[in-house]
């Protein structure tokens, strides 16, 4: 939805969906989202099907981030699909 906001021209967060990059890609795009004085962030990790809450974490340091990325990525959500395991 984000992207769709951003096409029309509107203010929208920053997002990435990783598949089979791993953490790594996700770390890459959580290294952009640093603030560039303080080197603070705030990231939102989530499976990219999920209903309300489910598998939805908050991050502020990079070793939750990994953390969190490792809890969601090869679960089941509510419809029964798994996250993409990265090779």
């Amino acid at each position: 939805m984000g992207e769709t906001v951003r096409q029309a021209g509107l203010r929208s967060v920053n997002q990435i969906e990783v598949r089979g990059g791993g953490f790594t890609e996700a770390s890459r795009f959580i290294e952009r989202q640093k603030d560039s004085t303080t080197g603070e962030f705030s990231v939102v990790l989530k499976p990219a099907a999920s209903a309300g809450s489910e598998g939805v974490f908050f991050a502020t340091t990079m070793a939750d981030a990994e953390m969190y990325f490792n809890q969601i990525y090869g679960q089941r959500n509510v419809f029964g699909e798994v996250s993409e395991r990265s090779p």
